[in-house]
């Protein structure tokens, strides 16, 4: 029942709900100055955000990619309306999303009122959430954190009011539910909590009542377009996105320990291409690979499972704040307010710290004080603790915590401070301490001791390489390796970039210099193999494509090259069998199937011609064209092959059509292959070897 204290309180709630969003607002305004001022990152997003950024950006360009959506849909679209109406100004969508982190304050500094909770207190409570330093950081990137976690508040506010019987009150929960798990689906489970506490709220033994009926659509109602979406583009029903499946099986598999540390670039790439050695081409599916790979290793290896997942559940609650795409121990540096608010050293650190063991306190305060909710609140945390580390645990995910946290430590606080005489009040202290100094041990994480600050550099200048801006690239990359000398990861981001200039010595150095500092590292070998070839050296171009095949076997790449390496030394069987490696290291790319389907068709000697197993190819390859012209050519020669010029001939148009924008050089070859077909012959290579 919410409490009444009288005149005193007359512009009580209110008041102090404006005062608490005027902190709020005005301490994230104060960090987005300092971030703006002083983080590199600021105005050019990276991993995540970029991703983020650019499905927006594709949205109100009308570029929509087609297919399942691969990230929750609704937070793009929450940048592309803010793009639309400011004409892409990134600080406004930092700085909307800060009012909203402020209005999340608000929120549940109303939700405490409304429980009946001392003014003092309800008013500590929104003040602790406007100036929780994580959520404050989250709240100014380009990440759907923030809006999740105030989509959770404003759930629980009104899951509170359907407390007291009312059914839109659950409707509203629900929906607030399901639009958390838009943004992030990994918070589905708690969407699904409005149904839970409007059945028992009831007190039926029945299902069928309003406010549990209330509350399911009101979860499903955000969820529908989505669900419809994904089952029109693919025909399975994919409640969010095709991303979920990768994220469980990065952390439950039998390389656990190591795909946690899995950073953006090669790695992931590989990772993430491991259905497609099986065939499996679209996200769909692969997902559902991802999702049916993990369940089995779960299912097979409970203990190692148990093992891993306690081990996440220790990270979730310690006070660390552990990195994923941004370390805070990193951004911190950039803002003295968020240092202040996140301030910490060795196990210890603000916030969690401190209001974690005291909401630990304050849960059993509010047992006494209101059943109901308490037990409301408690079905929240239990379901947020359980349910995250399935995953991998980050700082960002945690926030889902952040909320409950924030409401029960000054019930705690005033609960060890008034309340039970010496003895109880005592053991309450102890219990405390002991939660404190658990959360506050310090634990392992996965990736502790990586730099990035370093990979910070990498990324943004691989991004300005991107959109063609070599100079900002080029120090960006001279940044990084001031950074961490020596570095593989920024020797091969220069090596890259100089390939991209064309200028093969200094990328083969900046290559070989890579796999000296870390012999293993695949793409670094691939890549000086490309410019040992270019610079003529086939032997040691050889050599290294064959040690990046080595160590790692669908690297299709690698296998390709050394197809071709073979034929420029005229070993034809050889070079075919490399072309066969590669295509089962990637079913879904064209070019190893093109290459195999040239040499059958177009080399002199008829013994090496196969119609049979061309035809077998072809088909494969018209199913994955992922290299429009040169699967269009190669298909002109095996239609020309099978005596079907006309067919040939619209090929190769289509082929010249598809290079003409990307590769003048090829455009000639394709033109001149045009011509034979139209003559009523078809194509012979005669550069290609004899058969062994």
């Amino acid at each position: 029942m919410k409490a009444d204290y009288g005149t005193k309180t007359l512009l009580w709630p209110h008041g102090a709900a404006t005062i608490i969003l005027i902190v709020g607002l005005g301490v994230r305004l104060a960090v987005l100055r300092d971030l703006a001022l002083r983080a590199p990152t600021f105005g050019e997003p990276i991993v995540d955000c970029e991703e983020y950024e650019q499905e927006a950006l594709d949205l109100l360009q009308g570029n929509a990619a087609r297919g399942p959506f691969f990230r929750p849909p609704l937070y793009p679209l929450f940048i592309a309306a803010i793009y639309g109406a400011t004409g892409g100004s990134y600080v406004s969508v930092t700085f909307v999303q800060g009012a909203i982190g402020a209005a999340a304050a608000a929120l549940l500094f109303y939700l405490a009122w409304s429980w009946g909770i001392p003014p003092r207190l309800s008013f500590a409570v929104g003040i602790l959430f406007a100036l929780y330093g994580p959520q404050v950081f989250y709240d100014l990137q380009m990440l759907p954190a923030g809006l999740a976690v105030f989509f959770l508040t404003a759930m629980l506010l009104l899951a509170g009011s359907g407390l007291r019987g009312s059914t839109l009150a659950w409707l509203a929960a629900g929906i607030c539910g399901g639009l958390a798990g838009l943004c992030v689906p990994m918070y589905l489970p708690l969407a699904v909590l409005p149904v839970a506490g409007a059945f028992l709220a009831t007190r039926r033994k029945t299902f069928w009542c309003a406010p549990t009926w209330a509350a399911l659509l009101g979860v499903f109602l955000p969820l529908l377009p989505v669900i419809h979406h994904n089952y029109r583009e693919t025909g399975m029903l994919i409640p969010v996105a095709v991303n979920g499946g990768v994220n469980l099986y990065l952390a439950n598999n039998p390389a656990g320990d190591d795909t946690c540390r899995v950073r953006p670039g090669p790695d992931w790439e590989y990772l993430y291409a491991e259905p497609r050695s099986f065939g499996i081409c679209d996200a769909a599916r692969a997902d559902r690979w991802f999702y049916a790979r993990a369940l089995c290793w779960i299912g097979t290896h409970p203990a190692d499972f148990l093992r891993l997942y306690l081990r996440r559940l220790r990270l979730l609650l310690s006070a660390r704040e552990l990195p994923r795409t941004f370390d805070l121990a990193l951004e911190r540096r950039h803002s003295p307010l968020l240092s202040a608010l996140t301030a910490g050293a060795g196990g210890f650190f603000l916030p969690f710290g401190i209001l974690a063991p005291l909401a630990a306190a304050g849960l059993p305060a509010l047992f006494r004080r209101d059943r109901k909710r308490a037990l409301w609140l408690a079905g929240y945390l239990a379901v947020a603790i359980v349910w995250l580390p399935v995953f991998t645990v980050c700082s960002r995910y945690r926030l889902a915590l952040v909320p409950a946290i924030c409401l029960l430590a000054p019930l705690g606080m005033r609960h060890l401070l008034t309340n039970g005489s010496g003895v109880r009040r005592v053991a309450g202290w102890l219990a405390v301490i002991l939660a404190g100094l658990l959360v506050n041990c310090r634990a392992a994480a996965p990736l502790d001791g990586f730099d990035f600050a370093a990979e910070q550099r990498v990324l943004l200048g691989l991004r300005s390489m991107r959109t063609g801006d070599h100079r900002a690239a080029r120090e960006h990359f001279a940044l990084a390796l001031s950074l961490a000398p020596g570095w593989p990861r920024a020797l091969h981001a220069c090596g890259l970039l100089r390939m991209r200039e064309g200028r093969w010595q200094n990328a083969a150095r900046f290559f070989s210099a890579a796999v000296e500092a870390a012999p293993d590292f695949a793409e670094a070998h691939l890549n000086l193999a490309v410019c040992l070839e270019r610079l003529g050296d086939i032997r040691r171009a050889k050599e290294h494509a064959g040690i990046a095949a080595r160590l790692r076997p669908r690297l299709w790449q690698a296998h390709d090259m050394l197809g071709a390496l073979y034929l420029r030394e005229g070993k034809l069987w050889y070079a075919v069998r490399n072309f066969f490696q590669a295509h089962a290291a990637d079913r879904c790319v064209s070019e190893p199937l093109a290459h195999l389907i040239y040499i059958l068709c177009a080399h002199p000697d008829p013994r090496v011609r196969n119609r049979m197993v061309a035809d077998k190819i072809a088909r494969r390859l018209a199913r994955h064209p992922t290299n429009p012209a040169l699967a269009l050519d190669v298909l002109g020669m095996w239609a020309a092959e099978q005596g079907r010029f006309q067919e040939a001939e619209q090929l190769c148009c289509q082929a010249s059509a598809a290079a003409a924008e990307k590769d003048r050089g090829y455009l000639h070859a394709i033109l001149s292959r045009l011509s034979l077909y139209r003559q009523g012959r078809p194509f012979r290579d005669p550069s290609l070897p004899p058969p062994d």
